[in-house]
């Protein structure tokens, strides 16, 4: 994938970097309400994303960054999601925080297992607009995301890693059993 560049800021995304720093200076027990909390807000705004952040991919799902933290704290992607697009199962090496802005995303979630070392699907959900959730990193919460609809989905992602790293310190991909 080419690399992603910065987007520049809506008063939506102006607003979700304020509550996002506020967010990470609080305490480890609150911070993952206050980031869905801040997520939720922002994704329920139309300015959030322009019509350029709104554009997805034929050959992979499309990741436009839209704030990298200049204290390397956390990340901001929205991800666009055209029909029959996946993610691999995967759990998180940081925190993370989805949201769900348009279309509907079909999420898979599994269990690990540490042998064989491989995953084991537990169920499945399809999330709507307006669904949030938060991750810590770790193998507790591992699923895969996908658009199993005929019109593109939108997400947009929260990860606690710097910006530089957001290609390759986000994801571990999994096997599944």
């Amino acid at each position: 994938m080419p690399a992603p560049t910065l987007a520049t800021g809506s008063e939506a995304l102006t607003g979700l970097i304020a509550r996002l720093d506020s967010a990470c200076a609080a305490p480890v027990e609150s911070m993952g309400t206050a980031i869905t909390e801040a997520l939720k807000s922002a994704c329920a705004q139309p300015d959030l994303l322009s019509p350029l952040q709104r554009c997805g991919r034929n050959d992979h799902y499309a990741r436009h960054v839209l704030h990298a933290d200049p204290a390397g704290r956390y990340t901001v992607v929205a991800l666009v999601w055209e029909p029959g697009q996946v993610t691999p199962v995967h759990g998180h090496y940081a925190w993370c925080s989805y949201a769900v802005v348009a279309g509907s995303l079909h999420e898979e979630r599994y269990l690990w297992a540490r042998d064989p070392q491989a995953v084991s699907r537990t169920g499945a959900a399809d999330r709507a607009p307006g669904y949030f959730c938060f991750s810590h990193a770790g193998l507790d919460e591992i699923h895969r995301l996908g658009n199993r609809c005929d019109v593109p989905a939108i997400s947009v992602h929260v990860y606690g890693v710097d910006g530089p790293r957001i290609a390759t310190h986000v994801n571990r991909v999994l096997l599944a059993a």
